[in-house]
């Protein structure tokens, strides 16, 4: 494991968040972490055993994030801004693999051939609608204000974005 970008990203972001700090404070936010995701797993079997099909589990878990937070908030707000704050590097390399695999395991396969058509359609057809169409009236509305106006090129590159 020398020289996967994904174990150098997990040791980056221990020794900027916990080797820094006193012994007890990293062992303190393990411990709260680690709370979190047993409440999302109780939620989790709850959803299961009530039958809510509605409702899916990652919603819920943003929930139990959003209430969390929302009460560590109403307790003491520097604590949350200054040492529980959110980390792209953490989301981008840690916990969004796992949800796009879990995604893709739960994803009904014969469905999702038989729409392959429509899906890449929509995909395609409509990037390039939206891109162009954006930029198209981005183009138009610059016009209107002054005599400068934004080139057809650069409103197009816009709309892409």
């Amino acid at each position: 494991f020398e020289n996967w970008e994904c174990c150098d990203s997990i040791e980056r972001m221990y020794m900027r968040n916990c080797e820094e700090e006193p012994g007890e404070y990293h062992s303190v936010r393990l411990l709260a972490i680690m709370l979190v995701m047993l409440v999302c797993a109780m939620i989790k079997a709850c959803l299961k055993k009530a039958k809510v099909g509605w409702l899916p589990d990652a919603c819920a878990f943003i929930l139990v994030g959003t209430f969390v937070s929302g009460v560590l908030r109403l307790f003491d707000s520097t604590f949350v801004g200054s040492k529980l704050s959110f980390d792209n590097d953490l989301f981008l390399q840690i916990m969004l693999p796992p949800i796009i695999f879990q995604a893709a395991l739960s994803i009904d396969k014969r469905a999702f051939r038989r729409d392959l058509f429509p899906i890449l359609a929509f995909a395609g057809l409509g990037t390039a609608f939206s891109a162009i169409s954006i930029g198209w009236i981005t183009h138009k509305v610059s016009q209107w204000g002054s005599a400068e106006h934004l080139p057809l090129l650069g409103s197009l590159v816009f709309g892409s974005l």
